[in-house]
């Protein structure tokens, strides 16, 4: 009967399998169909689909548009999904001036932090050495930024030459630059650092399952370093 809402929740359904069988392409028409007659939950709905390649190729182009749409009509979401494809360049070029514009007008959680990821983006062109310490853990850990490890290691060569690096500073380096140089994480794995004087090796322990007594040696984010020499 033209319900928009109604054909927003169908396609839901359809989407997740939620009492009804899953049909990624059925839950697009209905998405479609309410967000071309003005939708606005529909066009957030689009734009994350095609933002995440949910059930679909990942397809930014589209995304942005259905997100547009939805922006137009003050949504929070879109706004913020749009901040984060410009911060990324996530397929298209990167303008941190037009990534701040759409954050400003998001309220969603991760906003304040990506707002002050472009404060310090804007130091570190600058050449502030604790901007680009702390940028390379925004882009280490963020997964709005990407879990971006290749500029967190390039920043953190910008700001730490070798004869300064502390303890702390060596372990969060050698961190990045594994998981750069590998594309691993969260899994037992030897990883051949390349910042020490010496031989060094670490293994990066995953969270222990939540059923295990939690004095196991391995907590979540442990980081072993290990002197081979």
């Amino acid at each position: 009967n033209g319900d928009l809402e109604a054909m927003w929740k169908l396609a839901n359904g359809y989407m997740e399998g939620f009492h009804i069988s899953l049909d990624v392409n059925e839950a697009l028409r209905w998405y479609r169909t309410a967000a071309e007659n003005g939708h606005v939950k529909s066009q957030e709905s689009l734009g994350y689909i095609y933002y995440k390649g949910k059930g679909v190729p990942l397809n930014i182009p589209e995304a942005i548009r259905w997100f547009e749409l939805a922006a137009e009509e003050y949504s929070s979401m879109a706004n913020y999904f749009l901040g984060c494809i410009y911060l990324r360049g996530k397929g298209v070029e990167k303008d941190i001036d037009l990534a701040e514009d759409y954050l400003d007008s998001s309220d969603e959680f991760g906003t304040t932090d990506l707002l002050n990821a472009i404060r310090l983006m804007r130091a570190s062109e600058k050449g502030d050495k604790q901007a680009q310490r702390d940028l390379a853990f925004e882009y280490a850990t963020s997964e709005a930024l990407g879990y971006d490890w290749s500029e967190a290691a390039r920043l953190l060569k910008l700001a730490i030459a070798p004869k300064e690096i502390t303890s702390a500073h060596k372990i969060i380096a050698d961190f990045i630059i594994a998981h750069d140089d590998s594309g691993q994480k969260g899994d037992y794995k030897i990883y051949k650092p390349t910042w020490h004087p010496r031989p060094m090796s670490f293994w990066f322990n995953p969270p222990i399952p939540e059923d295990e007594d939690e004095s196991h040696p391995c907590v979540s984010g442990d980081l072993v370093l290990v002197d081979e020499g």
